[in-house]
């Protein structure tokens, strides 16, 4: 091989390939090998491809998702909440009537009552804890990641369930029980005849009379029971409501007119479900997913839904007329007001004489007093872990178009066209004078 081109059936080309690429290409051109000096000089344009290619790679942002322990900001605890609540002196309100007993059994502060006014009025809701008048745990950030962007996991969320039912008042000439009112699952006698507690009359000589009150729909015992109402109220047997009734008339030199007159029996209870929760942290916002199918009587061991309407009407008896200036001196019963305050509702009493608006309202400020009171009073401090998803920012190497392009024609091509150079043949160089013949 030292004194030039020699038969390739005599020799192995290869013998003398070194380590070191461009020698082995010196000594493949200095014996004349052409073959071999292009199936070297192929490789090392390949590997030139490769180094040019490298130059494409750029450093990427990424997420990256895995499973691990989340940790809690707050967990759910009914007696949190019991230790702003104070029983009254049985006493001071008595024993449950048929429909009625304006006196409340508990004291609740009023500052759920107004935060829940002022997000009525435009106040930015908590929408770490608070959203869709759904009350949620909320998630928190371990410190040892970095570049965290979202947390997921299955949270414990408070659902109000509100059941309003329409309800018809029929008023009798009976001194007894001059008012009756039921519904398709409540029938109500009532010793309280018009002019009942609240009022507003206007220069038209129309008037609206309204109040709210308890109402027993068991259907046995009606009349006024000698059990202490605390009994009821922990009761889970006993069907307690509220009933809420208005009344548009005008007086009149005959009398007075009945105009209108719509009445809802609304049944306040809640539910405990576990939902799906998505805390991203890069825009500060949360998204709550609960399941199809709702679990039903899933509660609290030391909360009955009877105890939450009554700590609800316990607050809003706490609250006087001035929870806005176009209601003022209407009076104490101040929920027919808050009422009114709903989105699909207009600022009048008089959008509450319909009957579909007065239930459709009901509902809500139910639900929303009740989200609120669990907001602000059941979330404790917490070491509570579960399961779940964190999201997070990795940098990455990402291969760009060109890069990949380059290389995969480089890959293809080149190793290719190569291949039949390398084989063994039975002739020598066909000319030594134009080498590059021998490539083709």
């Amino acid at each position: 091989m030292h004194k030039g081109a020699t038969d390739s059936s005599k020799s192995v080309l290869l013998d003398y390939i070194s380590p070191i690429p461009p020698i082995s290409l010196y000594r493949s051109i200095l014996n004349r090998h052409w073959a071999v000096a292009c199936s070297l000089l192929d490789f090392v344009i390949l590997k030139g491809v490769m180094v040019a290619s490298s130059l494409f790679l750029i450093a990427t942002p990424v997420e990256l998702s895995d499973q691990r322990q989340i940790s809690f900001r707050a967990a759910f605890n009914e007696f949190n909440l019991w230790k702003f609540v104070e029983s009254r002196d049985p006493s001071n309100w008595g024993t449950i009537e048929n429909n009625y007993d304006h006196g409340t059994a508990y004291n609740v502060p009023s500052n759920p009552i107004y935060s829940y006014i002022a997000r009525l009025n435009g106040a930015n809701q908590d929408l770490n804890r608070t959203q869709n008048g759904l009350t949620f745990q909320t998630l928190k950030v371990d410190e040892q990641l970095e570049n965290v962007t979202s947390l997921s996991a299955v949270v414990t969320t408070f659902v109000p369930n509100v059941t309003c039912e329409r309800a018809d008042i029929e008023f009798h000439n009976n001194s007894t029980t001059p008012v009756s009112i039921h519904s398709s699952s409540c029938f109500l006698e009532s010793d309280f005849d018009i002019p009942w507690f609240d009022s507003q009359c206007q220069a038209s000589g129309v008037c609206l009379q309204y109040d709210i009150r308890r109402a027993n729909c068991t259907r046995v015992n009606n009349d006024k029971p000698a059990s202490p109402f605390l009994t009821y109220l922990n009761q889970t047997t006993q069907d307690l409501r509220f009933s809420l009734r208005m009344v548009s008339y005008k007086n009149t030199s005959s009398g007075l007119t009945l105009l209108k007159s719509p009445a809802t029996i609304c049944k306040v209870d809640y539910n405990l479900q576990q939902a799906k929760l998505v805390q991203d942290l890069s825009q500060n916002r949360v998204s709550l997913t609960l399941p199809d199918a709702l679990v039903s009587n899933s509660r609290f061991q030391n909360l009955t839904g009877i105890e939450l309407g009554e700590m609800l009407f316990a607050a809003l008896n706490g609250i006087t007329g001035d929870i806005d200036p176009n209601f003022a001196g209407v009076g104490v019963i101040s929920i027919l007001p808050l009422m009114v305050f709903a989105k699909w509702i207009g600022r009048s009493l008089q959008t509450l004489l319909e009957q579909e608006n007065m239930s459709r309202a009901a509902k809500a400020v139910f639900e929303g007093l009740a989200s609120q009171l669990a907001q602000q009073f059941i979330p404790v401090p917490s070491q509570q872990t579960e399961e779940g998803s964190c999201v997070h920012v990795a940098t990455r190497l990402r291969v760009q178009p060109p890069s990949l392009w380059v290389m995969f024609a480089g890959f293809v091509v080149l190793p290719n066209y190569s291949i039949p150079d390398t084989t063994l043949r039975t002739s020598i160089p066909s000319s030594t004078k134009k080498p590059w013949v021998n490539c083709l």
